[in-house]
């Protein structure tokens, strides 16, 4: 998980490489010129952070340098294992089924407005039924859902955006928890006076936590009960720590790790001094308990998985001349050549997305270690299913602001201050 200014500065360098292009306006193209598909070049998402979501603007064509860094080059790491997948498969865009066809009972809407005004931006699936959700004060300029890139605009910077700050007095600012059958939702907390940036969120069955920089120079950490309750701070650093990264809670801590190499950290649920988790030197954490050695460098490969309660260490294996490898405890994703891939952390399972470019992807990570999340693509490694998210000219699509992948995308639809959602937790397992 990359900071927010990270984030952002990576996808806007993406959508200036951009042309002008829709999603579907492209897919019905080349279904026009069949004749001269197999010359298009692999496609790749442009998007930019808007009010700490991501937006897409839809598909471009692009194919990665072929001068990207190797695997087992990055500051002494060992060398990676090499080896030729001895069974592959392929994955078509042209293939790919609209979302509401393929996943009818994870697909919803809701209103974009509280009861009250308040902008709702979702977080994450707690299940499939229930999102989190981050509800922003009833006044003020950013909105989420009209700033920034949108499919079918040249949005090739970051002008209009408000890069997550929020709108109006941020002691309005709110966390519900919004049942999609329903369509009620139930407090859980106000979040606290100075949290002017939407924070990086994590949450397990039990436990909401977060960090955020109140300024340049500060970083806090919080938590609160899933049931509801007031916010604790847990920590606070005033020009240390800096670059926290990827967040989550386990049974007793907040833990974090730190970029360019500072490890993992935790704090006690219950309060207390902050201590270096044991043996996790030059690791980031991906989810609890498993962390890797992914570089800075996003075309540098990730080269082994570490479980920090078991001290179980996975040493990754990938074909030759693999680009950015970035592995979870079951699925990687990967660039090779002008393509991309998925595969397991041993190499088996390889499977490649023709036509897919995976150049400046938001979300290596695989969500629940089971999607792929392109955006307005998403792959279900269970069953192989390729579905489309059809965004409309001038809308906007985003993904939550959560430390590890988010398990909910939302997008406009033609109705005023409404998401169409596509809840993952509810796509049904494989059978």
């Amino acid at each position: 998980m990359r900071t927010e200014e990270d984030l952002a500065g990576v996808l806007r360098q993406a959508a200036r490489r951009a042309p002008d292009s829709d999603l579907l306006a492209g897919v019905r193209a080349r279904r026009r010129r069949r004749a001269g598909r197999r010359a298009q070049a692999a496609a790749a998402l442009a998007v930019v952070v808007v009010a700490g979501t991501v937006a897409v603007r839809g598909l471009f064509l692009d194919v990665p340098d072929a001068s990207g860094v190797r695997g087992g080059d990055v500051g002494g790491a060992r060398p990676p294992v090499i080896a030729t997948p001895a069974t592959t498969g392929r994955v078509d865009v042209e293939l790919a089924k609209p979302v509401r066809e393929a996943w009818p009972e994870a697909t919803f809407t809701m209103s974009a407005r509280a009861a009250d005004g308040g902008l709702r931006r979702p977080i994450t699936a707690l299940n499939a039924r229930e999102l989190l959700v981050h509800v922003g004060a009833t006044t003020g300029t950013g909105s989420g859902t009209t700033a920034g890139a949108t499919a079918g605009t040249d949005s090739g910077t970051d002008s209009g955006t408000d890069s997550g700050t929020g709108a109006g007095t941020d002691a309005e600012a709110r966390l519900e928890v919004y049942d999609l059958g329903a369509k009620t939702s139930r407090p859980v907390a106000r979040m606290p006076a100075g949290t002017a940036r939407l924070p990086t969120f994590t949450v397990n069955g039990e436990r909401i936590a977060w960090h955020v920089a109140p300024t340049q120079e500060i970083r806090e950490v919080w938590t609160v009960p899933l049931t509801g309750g007031e916010p604790r701070l847990l920590a606070r650093f005033a020009g240390t720590h800096l670059g926290m990264d990827t967040i989550a809670v386990t049974g007793e801590h907040v833990v974090w790790s730190e970029r360019g190499g500072g490890g993992l950290w935790r704090v006690p649920l219950t309060g207390g001094p902050v201590e270096q988790v044991p043996g996790a030197d030059g690791l980031s954490l991906i989810a609890w308990p498993w962390a890797g050695d992914a570089p800075a460098d996003r075309d540098a490969n990730q080269t082994r998985l570490v479980n920090l309660e078991t001290g179980e260490t996975r040493r990754l294996v990938m074909p030759p001349d693999t680009r950015g490898l970035r592995c979870g405890p079951r699925w990687c994703s990967a660039r090779h050549g002008a393509s991309g891939f998925v595969q397991r952390p041993d190499g088996s399972g390889y499977t490649e997305f023709w036509r897919i470019g995976f150049g400046s992807l938001p979300f290596p990570y695989l969500v629940g270690d089971r999607f792929l999340n392109l955006l307005s693509l998403v792959y279900d490694t269970a069953n192989g299913a390729l579905v489309r998210v059809d965004l409309r000219t001038g809308k906007t699509l985003g993904a939550g602001a959560t430390s590890e992948p988010s398990k909910v995308l939302y997008w406009e639809t033609d109705r005023r201050d409404e998401y169409q959602v596509l809840n993952l937790a509810a796509v049904p397992p494989a059978q």
